[in-house]
């Protein structure tokens, strides 16, 4: 997983909005930004310029902010243009989140780059206390943040989602294991060598890119967290990760990967892998098995890796409750399990 992969050649400005971030009086004197901020965003007209000025309001000067418009229907380029040449705005066809992020990537000039995503914000302060943890921390190649959750009416909820594991740098064990949260689960702030040493996202998953390419990562590059809850991740309906489905498929694709790549950590932390892997198999029929009620056919498969957790990790209770409802009452899971979301 950590083998080196050829940085793309940088393509040509997207259609739409000029790309004129690129002129050096953005920046007063300099010919380069120490950050580059990296915005994909598909159809968040509402969410995007929240986002954008969070970055513009950094106490950190020396910024461009990228916003990979990837193929949006609705009003976004518009929204956009209020910002005019203080950003770069590029357009191109849906190719979906990696591949948006990607672009960004390869556009980018600083040399440490954020990854926001387009329904969240960040603390004006964020981009300067990542500074401090870099100059402190010379060998981290990325810095992760703490976050706290925020409604669409604003209220900012007072828990703060940080690193579960101990330690002020991740681990392999706990990317796969307890920081699936904060940590493999969501974007740091990276310095710009280090996807050109180690590849960018890859484009050919369904979901689950941030665990994918920092679970990748830790194999081979120190991680940092700055425990100061800066960023701000907005709950709302649209939100990628609550099709999980995709996600769990795309986690069982990792640890596929993980087994292959680094045959000895499946050996050394069993305990880890195991709870993991049968963790995605129970998601996945559970989810399966709820859209049975449309689909019968899904049937089948939602018992299949229900079977495949409780063989994996048996300790899971659930697991066998939701294959015992599959063949004694299937059509009500469906219900149950639109009642049990209602309530969070």
């Amino acid at each position: 997983m950590g083998a080196k992969q050829e940085r793309p050649s940088k393509p040509g400005p997207g259609a739409g909005l000029t790309v004129s971030a690129r002129e050096p009086t953005l920046f007063g004197e300099m010919t380069e930004p120490l950050f580059s901020v990296v915005i994909p965003t598909y159809n968040r007209a509402r969410y995007v310029a929240e986002a954008v000025q969070s970055v513009l309001d950094q106490t950190q000067p020396e910024v461009e902010v990228i916003v990979v418009d990837d193929g949006s229907q609705d009003n976004t380029e518009e929204v956009l243009r209020q910002f005019g040449d203080r950003i770069s705005y590029i357009h191109q066809k849906n190719r979906g989140m990696a591949a948006a992020r990607n672009r960004g990537i390869a556009e980018a000039r600083g040399e440490y780059v954020g990854l926001l995503d387009s329904d969240d914000l960040w603390q004006p302060a964020l981009l300067e206390r990542v500074k401090q943890v870099f100059d402190e921390h010379p060998e981290a190649g990325a810095v992760f943040l703490a976050e706290q959750e925020f409604d669409c009416r604003g209220n900012i909820d007072p828990r703060v989602h940080s690193k579960r594991t101990p330690g002020k740098f991740f681990t392999p064990a706990g990317m796969i294991g307890r920081d699936t949260g904060v940590g493999s689960g969501r974007p740091p702030v990276v310095r710009r060598r280090i996807f050109d040493l180690h590849g960018t996202y890859d484009e050919s998953l369904c979901g689950a890119w941030d665990c994918e390419i920092w679970i990748r990562y830790s194999f081979d590059v120190p991680m940092a967290l700055l425990e100061e809850p800066l960023v701000l991740r907005r709950v709302h309906d649209d939100n990628y990760s609550s099709d999980q489905v995709k996600d769990s498929r795309a986690w069982l694709a990792i640890l596929e990967r993980v087994a292959e790549r680094h045959p000895e950590f499946p050996a050394q932390h069993p305990r880890v892998y195991r709870r993991t892997l049968g963790k995605n198999h129970l998601r996945l029929g559970r989810e399966l098995l709820a859209r049975s009620a449309v689909d019968p056919e899904l049937r089948r498969e939602a018992r299949r890796h229900l079977r495949r957790s409780i063989r994996t990790y048996p300790w899971f209770g659930r697991a066998w409750s939701y294959l015992a409802w599959s063949y004694l009452m299937p059509e009500s899971y469906a219900l149950w399990r639109r009642y049990q979301l209602s309530r969070r």
